[in-house]
């Protein structure tokens, strides 16, 4: 098997060293997501919530966030994702997920309703 780290060097061109995913845990508030926000994203609210994504450009294609809504089934506590400008771009379920993708430059909701 081949590894993309010897002794904690990274190997050049070695395209695993340039994919690092992180996982965040939101709060249970209405919030903007900031620009270095982590890959994967989870959020539990007591009600619905307003996530809010930061601005973007062509510059930041193929950018993503995966949102998952942790809220109970049958809770009705949605999580409505707006962009930068605060028009709503998706609507995530509880106990559903998300993948937001920048793609030409502004933030689509290209899966929704995963049932995690």
């Amino acid at each position: 098997m081949a590894r993309s780290r010897v002794e904690g060097a990274p190997i050049a061109g070695c395209e695993l060293d340039q994919m690092r995913m992180t996982v965040g845990i939101l709060a249970d508030a209405a919030q903007s997501v900031p620009a270095g926000a982590a890959q994967f994203l989870n959020c539990t609210p007591t009600a619905t919530r307003i996530i809010t994504l930061p601005a973007v450009t062509s510059a930041d294609n193929g950018k993503f966030h995966y949102l998952r809504n942790g809220a109970a089934s049958g809770s009705g506590f949605d999580l409505t994702v707006n962009n930068a400008a605060a028009s709503t771009i998706g609507t995530v379920a509880p106990l559903e997920a998300a993948l937001l993708i920048v793609i030409a430059g502004a933030w689509v909701v290209t899966m929704v309703g995963l049932n995690t």
